[in-house]
């Protein structure tokens, strides 16, 4: 399979976030042995879609997508997604979340934890999932 045969896909902010969405580039790289700087931007950039490639477009103003590294792009969308989300909203949807008829309780559990990333609990993860399992 070829770099660009990946099956990693455009990023869908509906089904993973920008950080989960980047470990998987960062992992079909390094599966791949791509180490050079440029060709990881590109990839990321490549594969990403257009949404992506345009919001950085946006975010770099004055200069090009291709003249920041691999590692500023990840950052910048980060950052600006991270405006987007509050950490108040992000914990309405996690404990407003149900159970579906055919989530089995380990999908449920993922389920919280995935909403979980945004909702800022720090050490009180745990004991927040706990109680809300309860």
């Amino acid at each position: 399979m070829s770099l660009l045969e990946s099956s990693i896909g455009l990023f869908d902010p509906k089904s993973e976030g920008w950080s989960t969405y980047t470990e998987r580039v960062e992992q079909h790289l390094t599966a791949n042995g791509v180490v050079e700087a440029e060709k990881r931007r590109a990839f990321l950039l490549s594969v990403s879609g257009a949404t992506v490639y345009q919001l950085v477009c946006s975010l770099v103003a004055l200069a090009k997508p291709k003249d920041k590294s691999f590692e500023e792009s990840v950052k910048l969308v980060q950052e600006h997604l991270t405006l987007y989300r509050l950490s108040i909203v992000q914990r309405f949807h996690f404990h407003v979340c149900t159970q579906k008829e055919t989530e089995s309780v380990a999908e449920f559990v993922a389920s919280l934890c995935h909403l979980a990333e945004a909702c800022e609990f720090g050490g009180t993860l745990e004991e927040t999932l706990r109680d809300r399992l309860v």
